[in-house]
């Protein structure tokens, strides 16, 4: 790949076919990149955002704006100073989770990954009847959300949600935008044992607490929600205590949240492990 054109900044972005930019994304991804060429580091940069919309079409329909923990596709690209770094890279190769962990690997490849914050939302994240999963994506939100309920096809969900970002945010400037690392995201296994249907849980607590200035002594619950072929169930338990659970009834992927003594999200993550209903 060869071109004669001087670019000052170029960018290799992606959509999935079934998501939305809105008109301004074109513009607000050039004028994030550009500030990111600004602020220093290396030149080839992967670049996430985290302030997104989510259409929901069950229900009466509703459009969510909030911060997520995570970048979806749309909302996440690469940007480099000559055309031919970015010949080998693409967004789909790109995590979810922005954090310390990831940006160590990036840097190796001579990448530098940042969140960008501070910026306009462009991208809302189309939830169909047919990708619908048992659990929103509002375990993701970071803080509350701002919603428009009522919204009953994907043209409502259009106008929705850029009259959620035109009434929410206004148009920032490139002093607005802030380029960071998050901690490490919350990683959790299980080990299930057949004969007892016990599942013993395992992760990386202390260090996702410590990196949010959490203190090893702070009053913190861990709530385990698993499908049964009677519906979703709960079981509660304090996180300085052994996190054995049991599984016997559960038939789907279990999502573990901590909660501070308020009832607080502090954090969620999916249960992976060998059992059937892990994978």
């Amino acid at each position: 790949m060869e071109s004669n054109i001087d670019f000052q900044v170029t960018i290799r972005a992606a959509i999935d076919d079934d998501d939305i930019w809105l008109p301004w994304a074109a513009n607000e991804i050039l004028r994030i990149a550009e500030s990111a060429m600004e602020s220093g580091g290396r030149t080839t940069k992967a670049i996430g955002v985290t302030e997104q919309l989510v259409y929901y079409p069950s229900g009466p329909g509703r459009v969510d704006m909030a911060e997520w923990d995570v970048a979806m596709t749309g909302s996440k690209f690469f940007m480099a100073r000559n055309l031919e770094d970015l010949k080998d890279v693409t967004p789909w190769m790109l995590p979810e989770s922005f954090t310390s962990v990831q940006e160590r690997f990036f840097r190796r490849l001579s990448i530098d990954l940042r969140i960008a914050k501070g910026v306009r939302p462009f991208f809302v994240y189309m939830r169909s009847h047919g990708n619908l999963s048992g659990m929103l994506k509002t375990d993701h939100y970071i803080g509350d959300a701002s919603s428009l309920i009522g919204v009953g096809s994907l043209v409502d969900a259009y106008r929705a949600a850029i009259s959620l970002v035109e009434r929410s945010s206004r148009k920032p400037s490139a002093e607005d935008y802030k380029f960071v690392v998050d901690p490490p995201s919350l990683s959790v296994s299980g080990i299930f044992d057949s004969s007892s249907g016990k599942l013993e849980i395992k992760g990386n607590f202390s260090e996702y607490l410590s990196a949010r200035g959490f203190l090893e002594n702070s009053a913190l619950r861990v709530i385990v929600n698993a499908g049964t072929k009677n519906g979703r169930v709960e079981q509660v338990r304090e996180l300085e205590d052994e996190l054995v659970f049991d599984a016997t009834d559960w038939d789907s992927r279990p999502l573990l949240r901590i909660e501070d003594s308020n009832g607080n999200k502090v954090g969620s993550a999916w249960i992976r492990g060998e059992a059937p209903f892990l994978s």
